[in-house]
């Protein structure tokens, strides 16, 4: 997501590197303000419920950016609205996904818990971009082969990366629904995550 989004707030919106950079500000308030939330919600509901809801959030986040993702856009209409609910996604994901992986770790094994989780979502980042880019790029080279705008080739390719992230949160969704048990974890826990 934020791959497509630097490169059309770039390209498309005509943004420098240093607005772009502070276009992207409010996600990590967002996701700070989320995550605490969820780090006082896990100890009472347990980590499955906001671990489930949050690729789902995350997925209309990416679906709103797809469908208002346009060539005469603007950050405000066509950016940030589905950013704000992609922010929210992950936050409800971060911390109880870290949850998740690490509660019930024996204390000897917990730096290597955390090392696998980080490893899995570094490699989970590379592999997830590298499909996203090849349909992405594909849908540019193929617009731009049959004669089409390059910013709107440009626009339709991100569109193109956005929906199949949007197939991806939706299968992580179904994932954890099916695969995570859900805990409570203590509060002093769930705290030092959030």
């Amino acid at each position: 997501m934020f791959f497509f989004l630097t490169l059309y707030i770039q390209t498309v919106l005509n943004y420098s590197p240093v607005k772009t950079g502070v276009s992207f500000l409010p996600v990590t308030f967002i996701i700070a303000i989320v995550s605490g939330i969820v780090a006082n919600l896990v100890a009472k509901i347990g980590y499955k419920p906001p671990m489930n809801l949050g690729p789902v959030v995350l997925a209309v986040g990416l679906f709103v950016i797809a469908t208002t993702m346009k060539v005469g856009g603007d950050y405000w209409h066509n950016v940030f609205p589905g950013l704000a609910t992609a922010a929210v996604g992950m936050g409800l994901t971060f911390v109880s996904g870290t949850l998740a992986a690490t509660s019930g770790v024996p204390k000897h094994f917990s730096g290597l818990a955390s090392g696998i989780l980080n490893t899995s979502q570094q490699v989970g980042g590379a592999i997830g971009l590298a499909i996203l880019s090849a349909v992405a790029f594909s849908t540019i080279r193929a617009e731009v082969s049959a004669g089409g705008p390059a910013n709107g080739a440009q626009v339709h390719g991100y569109v193109a990366g956005l929906q199949v992230g949007v197939g991806l949160a939706l299968a992580a969704a179904v994932v954890v629904f099916v695969v995570v048990k859900n805990h409570k974890v203590d509060a002093k826990e769930a705290m030092s995550m959030g």
